[in-house]
């Protein structure tokens, strides 16, 4: 009992978890500050009651149970989001119909326990519960996907959601409507969305277009508008284009403040243009940590841009440039920028066609590069020249030398080079498996690398 306060008494093991301390936490607590403990608790239960909805969740206990003698399934029921914090619907295979339901329950607060607001507030109160929705692989089209984005977008003068939020829309039949629904979206000061995946939707260059410049600076009356949340932007095989590529590369230059830490570009059609322009951005953007643009045919010329922007870049991590038909010319123009480079950890180059020349040109630069830890040559025409040329160039490097620098993986599988398979050494284990001639063990032992290698018929 607190003194000087009849009544107010906590058993030790009754007391709430915010009120379990010493007996005068409690005292200050209770006497002095009741409505900042009421609304304490009162959180604490609202995150208690917030939980991840999978499919029989969402669905009232329904998992798709066989009925009757034709073994036919059950219908589903009208989903429910109550108290879901996370949409959890990915790959459930639900048609067009099923879809759009769905989202109209999300947005329209379908079970929600707040039936004192009006209409209005309750669609807020109910997606304002939630941090993520994950609809992959179902046919939300382009009409469940403005639905969607209508839902999260925050009324004019309303405060925005509370939470960070992921949207996963992979392979959901998304076409340029839907895109540019989700531009608008994006556009809005109040927007939360920090993470957003559209990987496998024909989007075109005309929805990706949208979607770069809703993340460029913008004018809004004598204003400036920007986007400073979007952080991750998967768009593989969306039919970007260069169109497409040059507008998130303007994004990427022109607006300081956006946070965007990965890009994904896999498979788009983008072409030297697209890629000198996000060769542009790198010169100036510090936000960018990945890049991936394998599968476009950039081809020598867009190496040659990008590397100019690797040249000056201080801050990407990953570049992944596998199946982009680089060739030597192109391979050569990234390890001369790689030279002056010190951010860089992980490059793949599978499958360029690199010969001899581009080769010796990644060995010079790993003799002086300190950052690069990760280098992916599979299925090029190395041989074991060149596969010996990048291995002493990795031991006997000035970086390896002064110990600034370490590299650590280097693949060469279904190459040119005369063995089974070079051996997998690490730090911790050791792999051998075929023929190695001897010397080349002995670079391979000595850099502590783990490559690997097979021979092409």
């Amino acid at each position: 009992m607190c003194p000087g306060s009849p009544g107010v008494f906590l058993p030790g093991n009754d007391r709430p978890p915010l009120l379990q301390g010493s007996a005068t936490i409690q005292c200050i607590a209770l006497v002095m500050f009741p409505a900042m403990l009421v609304v304490a608790l009162l959180q604490v239960d609202e995150q208690s009651a917030r939980r991840p909805c999978a499919e029989s969740d969402l669905y009232n206990g329904w998992s798709g149970t066989l009925s009757g003698r034709s073994g036919t399934l059950t219908a589903r029921p009208r989903p429910q989001i109550a108290g879901c914090s996370m949409i959890v619907g990915s790959g459930l295979g639900l048609n067009s119909t099923e879809s759009l339901e769905l989202v109209q329950a999300i947005a329209s607060g379908a079970g929600c326990n707040a039936t004192s607001l009006d209409p209005a507030q309750l669609v807020q109160a109910c997606v304002r519960q939630l941090n993520s929705i994950a609809l992959d692989g179902n046919q939300l089209g382009d009409a469940g996907v403005a639905i969607l984005a209508g839902a999260l977008s925050t009324p004019a003068g309303r405060e925005p959601l509370p939470f960070e939020m992921t949207l996963s829309l992979g392979a959901a039949n998304i076409g340029r409507l839907g895109a540019i629904a989700l531009a608008d979206l994006l556009r809005r000061p109040s927007n939360t969305v920090v993470n957003l995946a559209l990987d496998w939707n024909a989007i075109g260059m005309e929805g990706s277009v949208a979607l770069g410049n809703a993340l460029s600076r913008y004018r809004v009356g004598s204003g400036v508008m920007q986007n400073t949340a979007l952080r991750v932007l998967g768009l593989e095989r969306c039919s970007v284009g260069d169109a497409g590529a040059i507008a998130l590369g303007t994004a990427l230059s022109d607006n300081p403040l956006l946070p965007l830490r990965e890009i994904r570009l896999e498979g788009n059609g983008i072409g030297p243009a697209g890629a000198a322009r996000l060769g542009s951005a790198l010169e100036t953007n510090t936000h960018l940590r990945m890049l991936n643009l394998a599968l476009n045919p950039i081809g020598p010329a867009g190496a040659i841009e990008l590397a100019r922007g690797l040249r000056r870049n201080a801050a990407l991590e990953r570049l992944d440039l596998g199946g982009c038909e680089l060739g030597d010319a192109g391979t050569v123009a990234l390890a001369t920028a790689l030279r002056s480079n010190l951010a860089l950890r992980t490059l793949n180059l599978q499958g360029n066609g690199i010969g001899a020349e581009g080769a010796h040109a990644l060995a010079s630069m790993l003799r002086i590069n300190p950052s690069l830890r990760s280098i992916n040559l599979r299925l090029n025409g190395l041989g074991h020249q060149a596969a010996t040329a990048l291995l002493e160039a990795a031991r006997n490097g000035e970086a390896a030398t002064r110990g600034a620098g370490r590299l650590e993986e280097l693949l060469l599988e279904h190459n040119l080079v005369l063995l089974d398979v070079l051996p997998t050494v690490g730090a911790n284990r050791t792999e051998a498996a075929g023929t190695l001639p001897p010397t080349l063990l002995a670079q391979a032992a000595s850099v502590g690398v783990a490559a690997s290698g097979a021979v092409q018929s």
